[in-house]
């Protein structure tokens, strides 16, 4: 996810283990980076309001993104079964929004505290839009991509807008949430919905206005927000693993490359990277097309990659880089050769909660759940490009397996989450500004990113004329310091969907176009 030079970096603190690692990390870098507490983490050190808490470096990352514009926001949409009132949706908010708190939060002191909001307006998380004969989800993705949250306000970080009677997007700023917290909001606002249903007579009194209070803080007998996710995973990191990811992400490219990883296990790692396009600014404008999975080929893609001893996401990597490329090469022949060795990077994003000992956690915060927040990290791995080959029926299952082989045991590391790694290390602040500053020059980060949220069964409890998900997508916006593609996935009881994501000012934006049906195709002809 992180993949750039930075002129400037800040190191917090070290814990290394030999005086002669750190006389010759830092002898590389011509200079002795000064030692001092980033300003973001002397900033907590101000009086908090009640109930506040300092955030995390990965909620930092998001926030800084943002007020740089190097990011916008995380979408997820849901179509309904039922039609769905303003009184409706306003009960299901106020009784959703009690039971998770962490909906009813802003930031502080430049994005170094997370704060309670006293008050939300119904008018303030919820807009109804009319649509008409010619609606495009998809386009309208796009569009809500667009929206920006006001930081450091007393207003929410986040927007639920239905289009016509029964189609809902949840639009939130990926500080205060991530790709499964979206989900689970999504989950919630169904259940709610339905505990809802039966109170027509309520509804039918119901006087609602924009002005009508979803939330109080003064009526909420106890306040409760989960911490962030670097309070909850707290593995001691090598000396190795601190030196490879400074390097990797922060350090100078030369640097990147003389450490670089050359081999994947039997697989050659020694061609060039896959060029990343110089000289053109992002638009920060998403263009989204879904691919929809019926449930009858998703099973089929489980049991395949299941016999083959590989997981759907790794499946998608190889599956999705093998378009990529050949788009890629043939928008630009005369930048790229066919027969030049091509290495393609890749990132997938890591769902933190994973790593965290709920037993332990609870016993000393019962309101604890793995649900709503930001606990997003990410795995940086690379694949041979020249290894996969260009003929859509052609499966190369053993470079698969290698690749999840990797995954498999980076994962196995609590210290190989890359954002988690190396946010400790650097003045988030300083590190992103570095990035924006860069954003008018060229892209950055990763050719690819997949991003998988798992399988969800959003209408497990939910009766046959009850409010049912009949469709959903979980999508997110460009973003500077990401993938030029990002792959966004979600399985239900209906399928897979997959939001492809790219920025409308890549070079071969326009040949991208029409991937989704490409993917499709793929994906329903695996054996």
């Amino acid at each position: 996810m992180i993949k750039s030079a930075v002129p400037r970096f800040e190191v917090l603190r070290l814990h290394l283990h030999t005086h002669a690692f750190f006389s010759a990390f830092f002898f590389t870098f011509h200079h002795r980076p000064n030692f001092r507490i980033p300003k973001s983490l002397r900033q907590q050190s101000r009086s908090m309001p009640s109930k506040a808490r300092p955030t995390g470096g990965i909620e930092q990352y998001s926030y800084f993104r943002d007020r740089f514009n190097c990011y916008r926001n995380i979408v997820c949409y849901a179509e309904f079964s039922s039609d769905i009132t303003r009184q409706h949706l306003f009960l299901s908010l106020r009784s959703l929004i009690s039971e998770v708190n962490g909906l009813a939060v802003n930031t502080r002191n430049e994005g170094s505290v997370i704060c309670p909001l006293e008050t939300i307006k119904f008018g303030d998380v919820a807009e109804f839009r009319q649509i008409d004969d010619h609606f495009d989800v998809e386009k309208t993705i796009s569009q809500l991509h667009d929206l920006r949250f006001p930081v450091d306000t007393d207003k929410p970080l986040w927007k639920v807008v239905v289009y016509g009677e029964n189609r809902v997007f949840f639009v939130s700023d990926h500080t205060i949430c991530d790709g499964r917290g979206l989900a689970y909001f999504m989950s919630g606002l169904t259940d709610h919905l339905n505990l809802t249903r039966g109170e027509k007579a309520k509804q039918q009194e119901l006087k609602v206005s924009e002005d009508s209070a979803v939330f109080e803080l003064g009526q909420i007998e106890r306040f409760y927000i989960t911490d962030s996710l670097e309070k909850y995973v707290t593995k001691k990191k090598s000396a190795s693993f601190i030196f490879h990811t400074i390097v990797e992400n922060v350090g100078p490219r030369w640097m990147a490359r003389i450490f670089r990883t050359r081999h994947l296990y039997e697989f050659d790692l020694s061609g060039k990277p896959l060029p990343i396009p110089d000289n053109i600014s992002p638009s920060m404008h998403t263009q989204v097309e879904v691919v929809r999975i019926g449930k009858p080929a998703l099973d089929n893609l489980l049991q395949t990659g299941k016999k083959h001893g590989v997981k759907l996401t790794v499946l998608l990597v190889y599956l999705i880089a093998k378009i990529l490329k050949k788009i890629v090469i043939e928008s630009d022949p005369h930048r790229y050769k066919a027969t030049e060795n091509y290495d393609l990077e890749y990132a997938i994003p890591v769902d933190g909660r994973s790593f965290v000992d709920v037993k332990e956690v609870q016993n000393r915060e019962p309101d604890f759940v793995k649900g709503f927040g930001n606990f997003a990290s990410s795995v940086s791995l690379k694949t041979p490009s020249t290894a996969i080959s260009l003929d859509p029926n052609t499966i190369d299952w053993p470079l698969i397996r290698a690749m999840q082989k990797k995954l498999t045991d980076m994962l196995a590391k609590k210290e190989n989450l890359s954002l988690l790694g190396v946010l400790s290390f650097v003045d988030v602040k300083d590190y992103i500004k570095g990035l924006s500053d860069q954003r008018n020059k060229a892209f950055e980060g990763h050719y690819l990113e997949v991003s998988n949220l798992g399988y969800f069964k959003f209408n497990e409890k939910v009766p046959e004329d009850g409010f049912q998900v009949k469709d959903v997508i979980f999508s997110q916006s460009v973003c500077v310091t990401g993938a030029l593609i990002d792959a966004n996935v979600i399985g239900f009881e209906n399928g897979l969907r997959i939001a492809l994501g790219w920025d409308t000012n890549l070079p071969f934006a326009k040949s991208v176009n029409g991937i989704a049906e490409t993917v499709r195709t793929s994906l329903e002809n695996v054996k």
